[in-house]
């Protein structure tokens, strides 16, 4: 009894561990993003007032396109797109040959539609969230500004690959692999209330840990009741523990 009570002490503390753990794990990367869309936001502020200048200087489309790329290879920017004002992209880099007008139809274009209000001047700045763009499913993070001298979109890009592994570093997989590697714990399974699996880690286990049907059964129950579920196995304890 001494052993099972020091057990459930041990998971209550933990679930309090693990729910922190998710709270970080949803916050941080959306404010480190958030930072990192203010920083885009003086990069494209400034290529706007550049193109203007190149533009009214005489400078022909491919030569500010060479100083876009010289732009990208010196700044953690992986994409440039600057529009006519009828949202064609006619300056851009790195990519070469590529056909690309901005639309104000969502259903056309899920992601780059939202950055039409920046030629209708209804919009002065936009932050994108990272998501999947139209033209090759890739991860990317957008953010644009409008055009100093004219009707256009002026809008810079990041691979997502650099917040996809902040998510990871933070998140809850990788504090759940921690736990079980330590050796104390022989596993640990986080579903959502949904039963849809969050987190899972078996010691000695690439696959995770796969519940079984009465394991899934238990879960329901303590979920619905909010109270935590004790199971002594032949070889182990399990205990199941609401997270808040």
């Amino acid at each position: 009894n001494i052993v099972i009570e020091q057990v459930e002490r041990d998971v209550r503390v933990l679930s309090r561990v693990l729910a922190q753990s998710i709270s970080i794990s949803q916050q941080l990367p959306n404010q480190v993003e958030d930072v990192l869309g203010h920083g885009m936001q003086a990069t494209a502020t400034s290529l706007s007032h550049f193109v203007a200048a190149a533009e009214m200087a005489g400078k022909k489309p491919a030569e500010i396109q060479r100083s876009l790329r010289e732009i990208i290879a010196s700044s953690m920017i992986s994409e440039i797109w600057i529009t006519d004002p009828k949202g064609k992209a006619y300056l851009y880099a790195p990519l070469e040959g590529v056909d690309f007008t901005f639309s104000p139809d969502a259903k056309a274009q899920p992601q780059a539609s939202a950055f039409w209000p920046l030629i209708t001047g209804q919009a002065t700045f936009i932050n994108q969230p990272m998501m999947s763009r139209e033209i090759d499913g890739k991860n990317y993070k957008y953010v644009g500004v409008p055009g100093v001298d004219k009707h256009r979109i002026v809008q810079v890009g990041t691979l997502g690959d650099t917040l996809i592994a902040l998510r990871d570093a933070v998140g809850l997989p990788k504090l759940v692999r921690l736990m079980v590697n330590q050796g104390a714990l022989k596993a640990i399974v986080v579903v959502q209330q949904d039963m849809t699996p969050v987190a899972s880690e078996m010691a000695n286990s690439s696959d995770g840990q796969q519940l079984t049907a009465q394991q899934n059964n238990i879960l329901r129950q303590v979920m619905a009741s909010g109270k935590g579920h004790t199971e002594i196995v032949s070889d182990h304890i399990e205990v199941f523990q609401p997270i808040s």
